[in-house]
């Protein structure tokens, strides 16, 4: 068994900070005519790659695809399979790191 939490109203409170923020970025997303995902980032602060990780984690939350790629589809699929980070980087040549920012957060 594990030590008690101190604080343990901090989970929800950044599941609420998590949700507020992911509803902003597919604010600002659809209300673009055809989004670009370097245009949006750099209108909102962020990094693309890590705006394209917010929009994958908001459209597993909300079941809506917000943004696709075919390097996106495809890690989500083998990871929906079951495959490890492990055996997606060898299949599609990625990184741990690329294969990990086509992956939502877990928070979510």
């Amino acid at each position: 068994m594990g030590r008690k939490q101190k604080h343990p109203e901090h989970a929800a409170e950044s599941q609420r900070l998590m949700n507020e923020l992911l509803d902003m970025i597919v604010q600002v997303w659809t209300s673009e005519k055809e989004p670009e995902l370097k245009a949006v980032a750099e209108e909102i602060e962020l990094s693309p790659a890590k705006l394209r990780k917010l929009l994958i984690t908001a459209s597993i939350r909300d079941n809506k695809t917000y943004f696709s790629s075919p390097t996106a589809e495809a890690v989500l699929r083998m990871s929906r399979e079951g495959k490890s980070v492990a055996e997606i980087q060898e299949t599609l040549g990625l990184s741990y790191t690329s294969v990990q920012g086509y992956l939502p957060h877990k928070s979510v």
